[in-house]
Parts: structure tokens; sequence; C-alpha cells
């Protein structure tokens, strides 16, 4: 028991194998631990890669936005902003997760599409007061309104959700989170 425990560490041995099964049993142990230890920085080298692609598609919008302030000659104080902007985005991502995140569903056939679209989409219709009827009337064209109409935006703090005398073009429901007006 002594030999095997120093055939995986550091340690001195001072025991020997004296005979063929001794011999055998001394390898079987060595290849184990090369096994082992093979599978281990396996195993490591991987998270470490998976680490460096999680942070590799910020690093490159990081960099390409960086260039971008750079070559359009954008001002010191709004570049800053815009970076300040960009991190804080990046770190609100990893919230709620929505449907363009998921960028396998942009191929579903669009009969599943429209399907999942009225099953994300039909409760913020239906608490409305005008188009909660419409479900009731024409339930038809209540999943096309899901399907056409609706899109999921996330919002940060203190960002415009519109900008006074902007023409309006869509209608924001707030789903998660709160909204404060300040004109």
């Amino acid at each position: 028991m002594h030999w095997s425990m120093t055939q995986f560490g550091p340690a001195t041995n001072n025991v020997s194998p004296k005979n063929k099964f001794e011999r055998f049993f001394a390898c079987c142990v060595v290849l184990f631990a090369l096994v082992c230890f093979s599978s281990f920085i396996s195993s490591v080298t991987n998270s470490v890669n998976q680490l460096r692609q999680r942070h590799a598609k910020e690093d490159k919008e990081e960099l390409l936005m960086r260039q971008f302030i750079s070559v359009r000659r954008i001002s010191t104080s709004l570049g800053s902003r815009i970076q300040q902007f960009f991190k804080l985005r990046f770190r609100s991502r990893k919230g709620r997760l929505r449907e363009k995140d998921v960028a396998f569903l942009a191929e579903l056939p669009q009969s599943v599409s429209m399907e999942l679209r009225a099953e994300m989409y039909m409760p913020v219709l239906k608490d409305n007061q005008v188009l909660g009827h419409l479900v009731k009337l024409d339930a038809a064209a209540a999943m096309t309104i899901c399907h056409e109409c609706f899109s999921e935006q996330a919002y940060m703090p203190h960002q415009d959700v519109f900008v006074d005398g902007v023409k309006a073009v869509h209608i924001t429901y707030v789903v998660d989170g709160q909204v404060s007006y300040i004109s």
C-alpha cells in the first residue's frame, strides 16, 4: 500500500518489486496513475479553453467598438459613455435568456416557431385590455400577432426606452422589472 501511494506523488520510495507479479502490479499502478493524471490535465485544459471561448466574443466586440470610436474620431466623453454602457450591457446579458440569444430557434419551422411565440407572448396579449378581446374573438389572428409583432428587448438602468420628440413605432410592455417615466 505504501508503495502504491508513493507512485501517485513526489514521495520517496524505498520499497521496490521483488518478483514478476509485483513488477506487473507496479506497471499497472503506474499506467493507471498516468491515465488518471492525463485525464485530470485534459479536463483542466478544456475548462480553461471554455472560459476563453466565453470571453472571446466579448473581447472581439469590445475591440471592434474601440476601433469604431477611434476611426470615427468620437469624442473622449462620448466614447467613455459608450464603453461604460458596453461593459454594463455584457454583464446584464447573463440575466434573462431571450429568444434571439438561442441561434437555433431561428431555424425552427414556421409552424413550430408560431406555436413557441404564441406560448411566450399570448399571456402578455391576454393582459392587454384592448388586444385581450382579440384573443377571444380570433385565436388565429392573435397567434399571428404573437409571431409577427412581438419581440423581446432588455433595458439596463438609465437606458432610454424612448426619446421625447422621436416618432413612436412600437408599444413596450414591461414583463419583468420596472420602468420609471422621467420627463
